[in-house]
């Protein structure tokens, strides 16, 4: 059993000394998954059901989005600009959250990002009312100047823009989102007795912090991060976030390189739909209903799937799947998820 740094008491409170806007409807279910442990062969399989967190559809963002609207609020910003892909996730919750505060949300999309028809995130942009705007180049250091023009501009016309991109802040409000989510699986997990977990979740900033409130508490969790972008190398990217959070916060440790376990196997995939991330997509949902998406987390799950099939995670494991959201990517990728749809057009072609 690893050695507790602090208390989650502690760690509560030092969490709370963070300005914050309340967003999630928390706390989120943790349910068991039998019908899925029993279709895999394999371990006692939970989800946690962080797709319920609400806004506009919820996901792992909100938990971020809390204390970077508490940055907005707190320092009077009324322009919350940020560049995204059109999939992406994050920058839907920020629409919402910017919606419910009164703050402008600008999108911008780089040169050659897909938009296709307004489906999935592309539609919540339009309807929780982004102002996307569409750049002529997909040039990092030609985007930075564009964005400093449009911050001057503004600027001049009486606004406080505020680009979260060229802030350390938007890596590090998502791992002190996941701390703060972690004291809350803590709890859960108390309350069934369970003491060792394997968790699965996307790599990123979530699994930052899920990773280092386990260290911090020290709990015996194992975090399996799944990487499916390449805008990070995580080894030297993850112990930075939890320097900076750990400076933030006046936490007593961070994480090293070599304290990751991350698959790689997906890596350079996030737009891409891949035919095991559609099986795991299909068996989530015949077997708990659970709805996952083709970038993030139907990767995940498939990761989880190959593992148990292999033998790397073991029948008397209890392991925790970190359902992040992403829900509405489903419909915007409805013709590769429907790729096989049969359809019967007599009664008498029905099978018996």
């Amino acid at each position: 059993m690893p050695h507790p740094m602090m208390t989650p008491e502690a760690l509560q409170e030092a969490i709370q000394r963070l300005p914050r806007v309340p967003l999630a409807h928390r706390p989120t279910p943790l349910d068991d998954c039998p019908v899925l442990s029993q279709a895999l062969g394999g371990p006692r399989i939970l989800a946690k059901r962080d797709d319920l967190t609400g806004p506009a559809f919820g996901g792992n963002k909100v938990r971020h989005l809390e204390f970077r609207m508490g940055l907005l609020q707190h320092g009077g910003y009324d322009v919350y600009i940020g560049q995204y892909p059109p999939t992406s996730n994050e920058a839907r919750i920020a629409a919402a959250a910017c919606a419910r505060a009164g703050i402008r949300f600008i999108l911008l999309v780089k040169k050659g990002d897909r938009i296709g028809v307004p489906q999935g995130n592309v539609l919540l942009y339009h309807l929780l009312g982004a102002e996307m705007v569409f750049l002529d180049t997909d040039d990092p250091e030609a985007v930075k100047t564009e964005v400093q023009a449009l911050e001057e501009r503004l600027r001049r016309a009486g606004h406080r823009p505020f680009t979260f991109q060229f802030s350390p802040w938007t890596h590090l409000s998502g791992v002190i989102g996941h701390l703060d989510a972690a004291l809350e699986i803590d709890r859960q997990l108390q309350e069934r007795a369970i003491e060792e977990a394997h968790f699965y979740i996307v790599a990123g900033r979530s699994h930052t912090g899920l990773q280092l409130a386990a260290k911090l508490l020290g709990r015996p969790w194992r975090v399996t991060g799944v990487a499916v972008q390449r805008y990070a190398h995580f080894p030297d990217v993850i112990p930075e976030w939890s320097r900076g959070v750990a400076e933030a916060l006046g936490l007593p440790a961070t994480l090293g390189p070599e304290e990751l376990d991350i698959d790689y196997r997906y890596i350079d995939t996030y737009d891409l739909v891949l035919d095991s991330a559609v099986e795991a997509i299909k068996l989530a949902a015949r077997t708990e209903n659970l709805i996952l998406d083709p970038m993030y987390t139907g990767k995940a799950m498939a990761v989880l799937m190959d593992h148990v099939r292999t033998g790397r995670v073991t029948p008397d494991e209890t392991v925790v799947f970190m359902h992040t959201g992403g829900t509405p990517l489903v419909f915007q990728y409805a013709q590769e998820l429907s790729a096989d749809l049969v359809r019967v057009r007599e009664v008498s072609e029905l099978p018996a």
